[in-house]
């Protein structure tokens, strides 16, 4: 049996389970950023569907490409909105998440905040202001 892992996939699995340092390891030998795995989501994109606040900020300081969408159209900054991940969303936003991206299902981040009740992540995202009244 050939058990073959891809360095994408590990690449993906620690951005998943918040592992910054394993993170930082495979970027030294050789993983790059932007790849997606075997389902097609890069880890900037896991990190912020499982809530994994440092890895989103680790990942977007060494250069992941936060507009960077899946075959869905989802983008990193979809999953923060669909999930209420609030501070995922204000550190993609400071970053230059593109909030009028629309993905295969007609929504854009603001529709998914407001269909699943995430109101903090809405009102980011309508006026362009964080929870605490600042900008992002």
């Amino acid at each position: 049996m050939n058990v073959a892992v891809k360095v994408e996939d590990l690449f993906t699995a620690a951005a998943g389970d918040g592992d910054v340092e394993e993170l930082a390891a495979l970027l030294e030998q050789g993983a790059r950023i932007n790849d997606t795995d075997n389902e097609g989501y890069t880890a900037l994109q896991v990190a912020a569907k499982k809530g994994r606040d440092d890895c989103v900020a680790f990942l977007l300081q060494e250069g992941a490409d936060v507009n960077q969408r899946d075959s869905d159209g989802f983008s990193a900054l979809h999953e923060a909105a669909f999930l209420g991940h609030d501070n995922i969303a204000r550190i993609l936003l400071r970053h230059g998440a593109d909030k009028t991206f629309i993905n295969s299902e007609g929504a854009t981040a603001l529709d998914l905040a407001v269909r699943h009740g995430n109101g903090v992540i809405a009102h980011m995202l309508a006026e362009g202001h964080s929870a605490d009244r600042g900008f992002y």
